[in-house]
């Protein structure tokens, strides 16, 4: 069998670069097999913005829009996917938008198990996905990965289990998205029952 060799760099671009989406950026950034062709942003401070300058590096010469016509007509290989999921929000439907135009998706969400889906979510991620002739991917291992499935994992020969304990640790003094925090409960009162 012969080993396929790409002389080309991946093109990539970023759905939302936040905090996320900025680090995505920063490694493509230093990496010689990827090139970041473009992002597509909510704030309209970040409109037009040399997307390397808007993730603290030096300028890249292309700039970031929040024209989805625009974003859409980007030459890439693949969008990386990092805007926050939450309840209602859009991700889903995102998702299937690109799907439908062609992008190939990779994202951090954790929904790489889609039959725990409902159908709908994964009907529509099907169907976008053949009519744009396109690929999903979600490496997502946050919220559902450590509770849901590693600690069964590692308790699976456990005849007795007294307690667990999952501890994550996270600098967010310098944090510029407060709402990142307020979503995952921090700053929130917990008072048991």
């Amino acid at each position: 069998m012969t080993k396929m060799t790409r002389n080309t760099p991946y093109r990539v671009a970023v759905w939302r670069p936040g905090d996320v989406g900025s680090v995505c950026i920063r490694e493509a950034i230093r990496r010689p097999e990827l090139e970041v062709v473009g992002a597509y942003v909510y704030s309209e401070h970040k409109d037009g913005v040399d997307i390397g300058t808007l993730v603290g590096k030096d300028p890249i010469g292309v700039v970031a829009t929040r024209n989805l016509e625009q974003f859409l007509a980007i030459e890439c290989d693949v969008v990386i996917y990092t805007a926050l999921d939450f309840s209602g929000g859009p991700a889903e439907q995102d998702f299937v938008t690109l799907l439908k135009e062609g992008k190939n998706v990779i994202t951090s969400l954790p929904y790489n198990y889609l039959p725990a889906r409902s159908a709908d979510v994964k009907q529509a991620l099907l169907a976008a996905s053949l009519e744009g002739g396109a690929t999903f991917y979600a490496s997502g291992v946050n919220p559902d990965f450590i509770g849901n499935r590693y600690v069964p994992l590692q308790t699976g020969l456990s005849n007795d289990v007294d307690s667990i304990k999952i501890e994550e640790y996270f600098d967010c003094e310098d944090q510029a998205n407060t709402t990142t925090l307020e979503i995952i409960g921090l700053g929130a009162y917990f008072c048991p029952l």
